[in-house]
């Protein structure tokens, strides 16, 4: 069988506007900034240099709304030095918590920022300090960035460098994002596993599948041999998050093989026990992205599996697969606690244990000899009606504590302001987890 991917670039114009598109729908984050934009738009006032002759790099095109535009500095007959800055008014006065950048959303990375300031005004004129400076994280995927809310009607975002060392700046996309609009965090996503990919006559990895460049995609094996259905990749999320559906991009070249049409979707909390689907069903036909969405589902890792191809054929493949992120995520890190103790009153180590939220995947109980143990954020889950978040022991003397580092001891700490605050455990013995049983009291909870 021949998987031919000749028409790339020829169709990469098209692939532009269908990432466009795409983006606009969800692909991305877009559908947040849409809503942070409501009844307020943005206006070019100026740039320092743009490419107008070489290319179409106007500045206007950083605040167009299109992700496959962008301003980019001269480069045709001249490449002049950073820094760049560009100053945009807002249509009114406004509250601002922070900005985004997307960089150029082809397949070069020319001109994306690396070293940035970012100002704000009342009159386009004077902008004072910067408010924030920082270095963009690499990647072609949208940045966001914020700060302490500032009210103003002009805003000004300077480049100090760019990823290469070159001369230029360029940006697909620039927007605010607004004091009272509710940011929900999104998580990182990492693959697990692939049942199949092809990595012989393309580069048809799983990685392909989350890497945010809807160009590549992940191609079950089809050189030497077509490994049949199901198919499935299994991807984990960091931090574990509460998410209400997912999203499915097929192949973005002219070609459908490996286009999933019937499909199941998995949660997990250890990227092992999946448990029943929490959502079934046929993908619409066409390259456009499929939108799910289902109760929502804390968890860790999630699993996609293909159960047949749009034309019978025995592959799978998917230029992206994301998440769609509840807003219980964002809940769960204001109502969760940060530190609090109880008493343990039982050999051979009795007395107070003290927990400390390290950072938001770790947790440290400490005794008061010193020693610690450490436990690992699972997800979300509730006991009985009680929220909570879920934890997994990870490090520890394994005697004092009388408890394994192997993942047969989970925690629950219930939201802060819960009718019982009563830090939980369970043991898993064999295949099977007991019942949760209550530890102690919390106390000092902050």
């Amino acid at each position: 069988m021949k998987n031919c991917h000749s028409n790339k670039k020829d169709s990469m114009n098209t692939l532009r506007r269908i990432l466009a598109l795409l983006t606009l729908l969800g692909v991305g984050t877009w559908a947040a900034t849409v809503r942070a934009e409501h009844n307020l738009t943005l206006k070019l006032v100026k740039v320092d240099s743009e490419e107008t002759t070489g290319e179409d790099g106007k500045g206007a095109n950083a605040v167009d709304g299109d992700p496959a535009t962008f301003w980019h500095t001269q480069w045709e007959d001249a490449s002049p030095s950073h820094p760049h800055e560009i100053i945009i008014e807002l249509s009114r006065i406004a509250r601002i918590k922070g900005f985004t950048y997307l960089p150029r959303q082809d397949e070069s990375p020319n001109g994306t920022i690396k070293d940035y300031e970012f100002y704000v005004s009342d009159d386009g004129k004077e902008f004072g300090q910067a408010v924030k400076k920082g270095t963009f994280e690499e990647g072609s995927e949208k940045k966001t960035v914020t700060f302490e809310p500032k009210s103003c009607r002009f805003i000004k975002l300077k480049a100090l460098s760019e990823v290469n060392g070159e001369a230029w700046t360029s940006a697909a996309e620039i927007t605010v994002v607004k004091a009272d609009e509710k940011t929900i965090p999104r998580p990182t996503l990492k693959l697990v596993s692939v049942d199949s990919e092809e990595t012989a006559g393309e580069d048809g990895k799983g990685a392909n599948a989350i890497d945010g460049d809807t160009a590549t995609f992940w191609h079950t094996q089809w050189q030497d041999a077509s490994p049949s259905h199901p198919h499935q990749i299994i991807i984990e999320l960091n931090p574990p998050s509460a998410i209400k559906g997912f999203t499915y991009l097929p192949r973005q070249d002219t070609i459908e093989n490996g286009t999933i049409k019937d499909y199941e979707f998995f949660v997990s909390d250890d990227g092992k026990e999946f448990g029943q689907a929490v959502k079934k069903g046929t993908f619409e036909s066409g390259p456009g992205i499929k939108t799910v969405t289902f109760e929502p589902k804390s968890c860790r890792f999630f699993k996609l599996k293909a159960l047949s191809e749009v034309n019978g054929e025995a592959w799978t493949s998917a230029a992206e697969i994301g998440v769609l992120v509840s807003e219980e995520s964002s809940r769960s890190n204001a109502l969760s606690p940060k530190r609090f103790w109880f008493d343990y009153p039982y050999q051979p180590s009795p007395g107070k244990r003290y927990w400390t939220l390290v950072d938001k995947e770790t947790w440290e109980e400490r005794y008061e000899s010193g020693e610690h143990s450490r436990f690992k954020v699972v997800g979300r889950t509730k006991v009985g009606e009680t929220p909570g978040t879920l934890l997994v022991k990870i490090s520890g003397d394994t005697e004092k504590t009388q408890t394994g580092n192997e993942g047969n001891f989970q925690a629950f700490i219930p939201d802060v302001g819960s009718e019982k605050m009563e830090f939980m455990f369970r043991n898993k013995i064999g295949e099977e987890w007991q019942e949760w049983r209550s530890l102690a009291e919390m106390r000092g909870v902050e």
